[in-house]
């Protein structure tokens, strides 16, 4: 059957849907009308249709629609009554009114009686989620969501169809309009007082091209009762639609195509408290989000599932993932969104693996850019993986100064790592290790790798003032366990140049060390050596350097070494020859041009078979034990002078040829200095000897080769002998000059006439025999002879003997 055209009786049937439905002027230029014999029931076709209505305060609510279709009884109509069943509107505009604002306020679970509400649209419902529409429109959904006596004009209607809709979302106060241009949208009588409303389309974001598209289903129960909204966005463009939109500014770097499945329960008033499920996932993309990235960083896939209840204002995060730089970080745990103020946060998760190289990309920017500026410079390798996540924040920790690590941290381990801790110092290569970054600071430990070849497990990289106002510091200690010519070439590097400063060869060195090098310094642009601490602890143990003295090794080296910016400090024991020696070796670096700046100092107990060891025989004159001090000061190993102070209580000393005995247990000391300045001579001065009965002062010189030149002691006073001499040497021969009060002869008579006469001569001296008295020397003489001295006897070679006598 055709449907009918109703051209002549259209005024007519204008007055007939005027008298039934008073408030609305109605209007159109032609109308058909068909009946579905099966369904028993008309179909009235209106084209052009004019429709306005007058509300209460006087306004007028105009809307014109090209095609209005209207299913209703027949019966009724028959009847006089106008029953309509559906509705179907070909083209429509409807405009959703909304505010970001109002939104937020419900998130964090503000009443509407807040200002935030009152400054609301006074013909929005609540301002978040209500429809503004023309006023057909709006009377039928009203009618379909309340509940209407039988004679209301649209209580039988069922269904409302809009073919082709043009839908404006305007957020207040902003303006920006976001609009579906041609929506599919229905709404459905589902039961009494409930609508059914679903729709679908594509998204314009301020007429400037697409921003995603969107289908939904929508619940009303009541007109002031629960709302219930689920819709899938796909290839949703956020920094479209949040562009001028002060709320949404976060999401103007998310520049990530998004799709997201969400569902809305808004509760009935008066409450109106807010449930959100959130199932979103954003494609490959980058992220640009203050204060975070100033600049875009590029990610493979966000994705969420999200749970909000505005009443107990708590967000569920059941997961949270990021894919990006072939890695994946994943998240849970809870939200709680503040009222006036930050959120507060529980979340827990990790990471699969990341690079170093994007550590240093994907770095936070308000997170201590001077460390992410260092590891982006200094390290250029590396994995991070098994990373461990935990962010445990109240709203007020957000003010605090500093988080702790139970508030903030991610620990993690890593491999493969290269660090270039100091340049141009060798990097360590390959470390493995642990780290956990805090608010406060980063700490790496490393438990493997090596460093110009060398082990370096337990070294640590530490950065760290993260929270303070001034640059960060770090703070690196490269420990080092290897033979020691091996540890010397590292710290011969530059900028510590320690082996070459020192004089030291590190081949001919032998043993084993462990070296821990404290680097301290700022992280800042342009680093100064002079900005650098440098502490240096090292263990020297089984220290050998061959031929070091006399050709004896020194061997059995045990040291500890201190070294940082202004000089060194060691001590250790060894062995040189026979003699286990105390060793203190300092270095100034702050000494001034021409100054000294080495100083060692070595102590140690001798006997007979010692100094025979490294010196000489020095029986009969020597025995029993001494001890001795020696300080040296040079120039690394170029020594210039140095002290020597001898204990000799505990010896025994003997000077036969003048009958001078020093037995132990008497006091008794010797000191002298050493220079060696003068390259062609040594000078052996302040020579002193005291005892009880014996007392020597003077000096030696020998030529730089250690030849004797000569010797002058102004005070020789042993015993009964008190003198002064002077030996010196001229053509190969010996010059002795001697003058003084007296001198002790008794014994070197004695041994020459030992040696002149027979065995028997040599012991015929008696018990009775008197002491002989030591000669007097008014006699000033002067002798010139070569000698020789021997254990077993002197020699005298021809002499020439002047002298003269003065009272004998």
């Amino acid at each position: 059957m055709k449907p009918l055209s109703l051209g002549p009786f259209s005024d007519q049937a204008a007055i007939f849907i005027n008298d039934l439905y008073p408030d609305f002027a109605v209007d159109f230029s032609r109308a058909a009308l068909f009946w579905n014999r099966d369904e028993n029931r008309l179909e009235i076709t209106l084209s052009d249709v004019a429709l306005s209505l007058v509300d209460e305060s006087g306004d007028e609510n105009d809307a014109k629609l090209p095609s209005l279709i209207i299913y209703c009884e027949a019966s009724a109509l028959l009847q006089g009554q106008f029953r309509p069943l559906n509705i179907i509107i070909e083209e429509a505009d409807v405009r959703i009114g909304w505010s970001a604002q109002r939104l937020d306020a419900l998130l964090r679970g503000e009443s509407r009686a807040t200002d935030v509400a009152e400054s609301a649209d006074k013909n929005a419902d609540d301002g978040a989620l209500d429809l503004e529409m023309p006023a057909l429109l709006k009377t039928v959904i009203d009618q379909l969501t309340d509940e209407v006596s039988p004679d209301a004009p649209f209580s039988s209607l069922v269904q409302l169809e809009i073919k082709s809709a043009h839908i404006e979302l305007q957020e207040r106060p902003s303006g920006v309009i976001w609009t579906i241009p041609d929506a599919a949208l229905q709404f459905r009588r589902a039961g009494e007082a409930q609508l059914n409303v679903n729709g679908q389309g594509q998204i314009i974001a301020n007429n400037k091209g697409p921003a995603g598209a969107i289908s939904f289903e929508g619940r009303v129960f009541g007109k002031d009762g629960r709302r219930q909204f689920d819709a899938r966005l796909t290839d949703l463009r956020l920094p479209a639609l949040a562009r001028g939109i002060d709320k949404l500014a976060f999401f103007l770097g998310l520049e990530m195509p998004l799709s997201t499945d969400l569902h809305l329960d808004l509760s009935a008033k008066p409450e109106r408290t807010l449930a959100i499920m959130l199932d979103l996932r954003a494609g490959s993309g980058a992220l640009a989000i203050s204060p975070w990235y100033d600049a875009p960083r590029a990610f493979d896939e966000l994705a969420a599932s999200l749970l909000y209840d505005s009443k107990s204002r708590l967000l569920e995060v059941t997961g949270l993932s990021a894919r990006f730089a072939q890695t994946e970080l994943f998240l849970s745990g809870q939200v709680m969104p503040g009222r006036k103020g930050p959120p507060a946060i529980n979340l827990k998760g990790g990471f699969s693996q990341l690079r170093v190289q994007d550590l240093a990309e994907y770095w936070p920017n308000d997170l201590s850019s001077g460390a992410r500026r260092w590891i982006a410079e200094n390290m250029p390798k590396g994995r991070l993986h098994d990373g461990n996540l935990i962010l445990n924040l109240k709203a007020a920790d957000w003010q605090a100064e500093s988080l702790s690590n139970e508030q903030f941290s991610l620990n993690f381990k890593f491999e493969k790592l290269e660090a270039h801790v100091l340049r141009p110092m060798p990097p360590i290569l390959d470390a493995s290790g642990e780290g956990t970054l805090s608010a406060r600071d980063l700490m790496l430990q490393i438990k493997g790798g090596a460093a110009d070849g060398l082990p370096v497990a337990g070294s640590q990289v530490h950065l760290y003032d993260f929270d303070q106002p001034g640059p960060q510091m770090a703070s690196i200690a490269l420990k080092v366990e290897a033979p020691l010519p091996d540890i010397l070439r590292l710290i011969d590097y530059e900028p510590l140049g320690y082996t070459t400063s020192f004089g030291l060869e590190a081949d001919r060195l032998i043993g084993d060390g462990q070296l821990v090098a404290q680097l301290d310094f700022p992280l800042v642009k342009e680093l100064s050596l002079d900005d650098v601490g440098i502490d240096v602890q090292a263990t020297v143990q089984k220290l050998a350097i061959p031929d070091l003295f006399a050709q004896k090794p020194l061997e059995d080296g045990n040291l500890d070494l201190h070294i940082d910016r202004y000089g060194l400090k060691a001590a250790g024991t060894a062995r040189l020859g026979a003699a286990d020696l105390d060793i203190i070796w300092k270095e100034n670096f702050s000494a001034e041009d021409g100054a000294l700046s080495s100083d060692f100092t070595i102590t140690s107990s001798f006997d007979r078979a010692i100094l025979a060891n490294l010196f000489f025989d020095p029986a009969p004159y020597f025995s029993g034990t001494g001890k001795a001090e020696i300080t040296l000061q040079g120039r690394g190993p170029e020594i210039e002078k140095g002290q020597v102070a001898l204990n000799l209580d505990d010896a025994i000393l003997a000077v036969e040829p003048l009958g001078w005995h020093k037995p132990a247990e008497m006091a008794a000391t010797s000191s002298f200095s050493i220079d060696f300045s003068d390259e062609d001579q040594i000078h052996f001065e302040q020579i002193r000897m005291q005892s009880p009965d014996g007392a020597l002062s003077g000096s030696i010189d020998l030529a730089g080769d250690g030849r004797f030149l000569s010797a002058d002691f102004p005070l020789w006073r042993m015993g009964k002998t008190d003198i002064s001499a002077r030996l010196s040497m001229k053509d190969q021969a010996y010059i002795l000059d001697v003058d003084g009060k007296s001198l002790d002869l008794r014994g070197l008579l004695k041994s020459l006439g030992a040696r002149l006469g027979s065995p028997d001569q040599s012991s015929a001296q008696t018990a009775d025999e008197q002491p002989i008295e030591p000669y007097p020397l008014p006699l000033i003489w002067k002798g010139l002879w070569r000698w020789m001295v021997s254990v077993f006897m002197i020699w005298l070679f021809p002499a020439a003997m002047m002298g003269r006598l003065c009272g004998l």
